[in-house]
């Protein structure tokens, strides 16, 4: 169920121009900001293709079956059945199973504030907001804090979850002859959902005398039917006994990470898989990372523009279509910019590590600031 409050507000223009003038400091923070991680990303992504690269060249293959003292301090690959000896347990609500890892999924039933805006400037430069505030009820695994709803009295969450999610690892996990180090059981991530049954129930019937029904794969507290604010549901998902590969230094029967000059290799996959895939999948995690963080400073320098250039369309909203127009202006601008600062500024960092492959990202710069201006020119021809 949902349903809607709307609010409209108007915001004079001399207090738009005041708020449009505060923000210039964090867009310049924003914008100055963006280029330490640029730097820092190009470097970190060198560093890393050095790395396995390294590694690439240096990983002999071995059987798990047994520990060959001569391939100690080795970058070594093998595959095996990862196991263990520990029994997992989940003592509040009755689980235990012989396990890799165990899962528990606490959600409850809680009210969503979602809101969208919409405005128009007014002659003389004020600008009408119409908000729409929607509550529906949701499950979710995090506390949803109604206290700052706006309409906060009709759409109360509990103050607190009695239970949370929680994640029970195996102290020591085994391939063959060796064991895993803590960096690659974190990366045994392959959950499966766990089936509870009525030994889990009656196990937990009895702590919580029948506070808890069994409603199929599931533990509910409340009405599974109609379930109101603050009702439960708490569901398993485990790892068990399963085939990986890993990539790492032998370190008597310890499988530990691989330092090299340019920084570690500890890989793991899920199944037999080999160390050359294995290389080419981190490098693939590698690039899209780049990327990502790459996107993440060309936003940054983008919004941090707009809001050092915001305060000269918010002046020229006295008059709504001179306002509109220089709105235009600043977000071509901001764009063009952030884009060919974003590609300089990269390969820049290029430039230190691969003179080459900065110079292309130089040239591509200035193919996209004169394709840039141009297409401004032509945008504004129009007008």
């Amino acid at each position: 169920m949902a349903n809607e409050f709307r609010e409209i507000t108007t915001t004079s223009w001399v207090k738009r121009i005041g708020s449009a003038f505060t923000g210039v400091i964090l867009g310049i923070a924003l914008f100055i900001g963006a280029f330490p991680v640029i730097f820092w990303n190009e470097g970190r992504s060198v560093e890393r293709i050095r790395t396995l690269d390294e590694g690439r060249g240096l990983v002999h293959a071995i059987s798990s079956d047994k520990v060959d003292p001569a391939n100690e301090g080795r970058l070594v690959h093998f595959s095996g059945i990862a196991t263990t000896r520990d029994i997992l347990q989940d003592a509040i609500f009755g689980v235990q199973e012989n396990a890799l890892k165990l899962r528990r999924n606490v959600e409850m039933f809680q009210w969503e504030e979602k809101k969208s805006s919409r405005s128009s400037t007014n002659l003389g430069g004020s600008e009408t907001r119409e908000t729409t505030y929607t509550y529906e009820k949701i499950w979710s695994d995090k506390l949803i804090n109604s206290s700052s709803f706006k309409q906060r009295d009709t759409h109360k969450n509990p103050a607190s979850m009695p239970y949370r999610t929680e994640t029970y690892t195996a102290s020591t996990i085994t391939l063959g002859g060796f064991t895993l180090s803590a960096p690659y059981i974190g990366q045994i991530e392959h959950y499966e959902s766990y089936a509870l049954s009525q030994r889990n129930h009656d196990a937990m019937e009895n702590r919580f005398k029948k506070s808890f029904t069994l409603n199929g794969n599931e533990y509910f507290y409340g009405d599974p039917e109609n379930p109101a604010i603050g009702a439960l549901r708490i569901t398993y998902d485990i790892i068990s006994p399963t085939t990986v590969s890993v990539v790492g230094k032998q370190t008597g029967s310890a499988i530990q990470p691989y330092y090299t000059k340019n920084g570690a290799i500890q890989l793991l996959a899920m199944g037999m898989v080999g160390a050359e895939t294995m290389f080419a999948s981190a490098e693939n995690e590698n690039t899209l990372i780049t990327w990502l963080v790459r996107a993440g400073a060309c936003f940054m320098i983008w919004l941090g523009l707009i809001m050092v250039l915001r305060p000269i369309a918010v002046l020229g909203d006295v008059v709504p279509f001179i306002g509109s127009l220089l709105g235009v202006g600043v977000g071509l601008i901001a764009t063009l910019s952030s884009l060919v600062l974003g590609f300089c500024a990269i390969a820049i960092a290029w430039i230190v590590y691969r003179p080459l492959i900065g110079g292309l990202l130089l040239v591509v710069a200035a193919v996209v600031f004169l394709g840039g201006v141009k297409m401004i020119r032509q945008r504004l021809q129009r007008v």
